[in-house]
């Protein structure tokens, strides 16, 4: 045998414990003791499931979503198959790719302009307490798409995708917090990702809901001047609503009259995905009284009166619509 081998043998059998004595403690049982017992590793995550190449198809698809979002519309344009469809396929891709920040804004985008109709006049008030629920849950889940995009762009050091702010002011004016919707304006003003029109817009709604009438009248109808299609009847309807909580209804009655080509209700319009759901009553309820309807006027107006969000000024604004109301069918 030779003196290398002997020489290695005996050294195994000097550190080998003698016999009955406890083994050798590991580096881990020195420091946590015999009795620790590891907890098994966690599951692999959605990435180390998938592997890179999902990694790098998420990351085209981002590539492809940053390139819609300035132009990206509501899908109000199009069929409802197709509307679908697209809502669908982005939401789908948002789930799948939760760190692709761009995919996360276009599916809150599309998941923020869904068509969400309003009950009929003569729904229970259960249908209306039901729709305000629903929009308070998708206000959520879109406040957290949102930020998960904001936050994974900060975590690049990336600027944030185009349009995350103003979907955000978008988002808070609808959720009826115009405080948050005004912070949201300055950081989209900021970064100088939308068009002007669309900020003059939500400003001109945010605004109204903060009480500022004379700048949500001036917003209106600087939008209105320079606008078309959707927008412009947007801005028509933003500036019937300032008209009359300044003391004007004439004035509004003469602008919703104008606008009776194409009636609300169906969540379609840029107005009522913009305006929180107490607003949409009070809206819907001009529109109605501007179209003769005072029957369904009335029953618009006393939901709007039975919800929690208006304050005092704009109930009594609707309490007198109401008595004129009632007054000119007893006459």
């Amino acid at each position: 045998m030779s003196t290398l081998l002997l020489g290695a043998l005996l050294a195994g059998a000097m550190l080998a414990p003698a016999e009955g004595e406890p083994p050798e403690l590991t580096p881990s049982e020195r420091i946590l003791g015999r009795d620790w017992d590891p907890k098994p590793p966690p599951p692999p995550t959605i990435w180390g499931l998938a592997g890179a190449g999902s990694w790098t198809a998420c990351e085209a698809v981002d590539r492809d979503a940053r390139a819609q979002l300035p132009v990206a519309k509501s899908t109000r344009e199009r069929s409802a198959r197709v509307a679908i469809k697209i809502r669908t396929t982005w939401i789908g891709r948002a789930d799948a790719c939760p760190h692709a920040p761009s995919v996360l804004v276009l599916a809150a985008h599309y998941e923020l302009t869904r068509p969400r109709p309003m009950p009929t006049y003569s729904a229970p008030d259960e249908e209306f307490d039901a729709l305000a629920k629903e929009l308070r849950a998708d206000h959520t889940h879109v406040r957290a798409r949102l930020r998960a995009a904001l936050a994974e762009a900060r975590r690049r050091r990336e600027p944030p995708p185009p349009m995350t702010y103003l979907l955000m002011a978008q988002l808070e004016v609808a959720a009826g917090d115009p405080e948050a919707a005004h912070e949201a304006l300055a950081s989209a003003w900021h970064h100088g990702q939308v068009d002007l029109r669309q900020l003059e817009l939500v400003a001109g709604v945010q605004a109204l809901l903060a009480g500022q009438l004379e700048r949500s009248l001036q917003l209106a109808n600087r939008v209105r001047a320079r606008s078309q299609g959707g927008q412009l009847r947007a801005a028509g309807y933003l500036l019937a609503l300032s008209y009359d909580r300044a003391g004007a209804p004439e004035v509004a009655q003469r602008i919703l009259q104008s606008l009776r080509t194409q009636r609300l209700g169906g969540g379609e319009s840029i107005i009522e995905v913009l305006l929180p759901m107490h607003e949409r009553l009070y809206l819907t309820a001009l529109e109605h009284r501007a179209s003769g309807n005072i029957a369904d006027s009335l029953r618009f107006f006393a939901v709007y009166l039975a919800r929690p969000e208006p304050e005092a000024p704009d109930r009594k604004t609707a309490e007198r619509h109401v008595r004129e109301l009632q007054a000119g069918r007893e006459s």
